[in-house]
């Protein structure tokens, strides 16, 4: 059994994990990440699978800022400038705007970009250890410290984070209890380029079914704009697997709906659909366990805060 110590012990290799872990590192303590999958990205892998984007709020960038990882970041994040919100009808609408010239509504970056950028700067600390395929099977207190456990692999740390997502190993090896609600519905990302100049707007259309966002991205093709939607849909109304292959039906549904905003869709380059829940943990801290972002609690998808409220935890 191989035994390793070190001062921060991070459980999950999402986005708030890696985030955490950099951050973190500024104060030069030894830092590992663990997660049970191989979240490295291989380059010979299909690693772009992912087509989500992250929503960054003003708030996140500044502390990004802080910790001088922004630069990395901002010349792959689109601004959001601007926020119209629909209720059904065009005459029935709130544009939100911010007068602050130096400030933005919030920026619009593709997860996997922002995942490469965190680990390519992680790579480069040498107080910073990644473990991956660790299956975490217990965690028990030892004198001051804290023991987590895998088949082969005992890691002691003075503080464990659980940053391991909605189904956090550690909130049920710990049995923390949460509160939850299930939607009954599922999220529709599709990313897609288009004809239209998003001049930086936002959109959310309040339909029947379910809200749908139309979020700016960063120009990808030549004389083209790129966006990405995000349509809310009670489960009863979900995308089948087949048509979310089907880029000519998914084109055709899509200016049905909001042609009006983007023109002409030229191109859907990916499509995938997420079922919705809400959870809070009963409590976000245990002696030397700290439960953050998804692993404490999660919201709609709505207005794009799930994963700034972890960047609020982190800092």
């Amino acid at each position: 059994m191989k035994k390793i110590n070190t001062d921060i012990l991070i459980v999950g290799g999402g986005l708030t994990g890696l985030m955490t872990a950099f951050s973190l590192s500024i104060l030069k303590k030894n830092i590992i990440i663990v997660d049970k999958g191989d979240f490295v990205f291989n380059h010979n892998k299909e690693e772009d699978k992912d087509i989500r984007t992250t929503a960054i709020a003003e708030g996140s960038k500044d502390f990004f800022q802080s910790i001088k990882i922004w630069n990395f970041l901002s010349k792959f994040a689109e601004p959001i400038l601007k926020i119209k919100v629909i209720d059904r009808s065009n005459t029935r609408d709130i544009d939100f705007l911010n007068t602050n010239s130096n400030k933005n509504l919030g920026y619009i970056i593709k997860n996997n970009i922002l995942k490469k950028i965190i680990l390519k700067q992680i790579n480069k600390l040498k107080n910073i250890k990644i473990l991956q395929n660790f299956e975490l099977t217990s965690i028990f207190y030892e004198n001051s410290s804290i023991v987590a456990k895998s088949k082969n692999i005992f890691i002691k740390s003075e503080i464990l984070i659980a940053a391991d997502g909605k189904n956090s190993a550690v909130r049920k090896i710990t049995k923390t209890k949460t509160y939850k609600k299930k939607y009954n519905s599922f999220a529709t990302v599709i990313n897609f380029t288009h004809t239209k100049n998003h001049l930086n707007i936002a959109h959310e259309l309040f339909y029947d079914s379910g809200p749908l966002a139309i979020l700016p991205m960063k120009d990808s093709f030549k004389n083209l704009y790129s966006s990405s939607v995000i349509w809310t849909n009670p489960s009863n109304q979900k995308f089948s697997p087949k048509l979310l292959k089907n880029k000519k039906m998914i084109t055709k549904i899509l200016e049905e709906k909001i042609f009006n905003f983007v023109g002409e869709i030229k191109h859907v380059y990916g499509a995938q659909q997420f079922p919705l829940s809400a959870h809070i943990n009963h409590k976000f801290y245990d002696k030397r366990i700290l439960f953050l972002g998804d692993s404490a609690h999660s919201i709609h998808p709505i207005a794009g805060q799930g994963w700034n409220l972890g960047v609020k935890d982190i800092e």
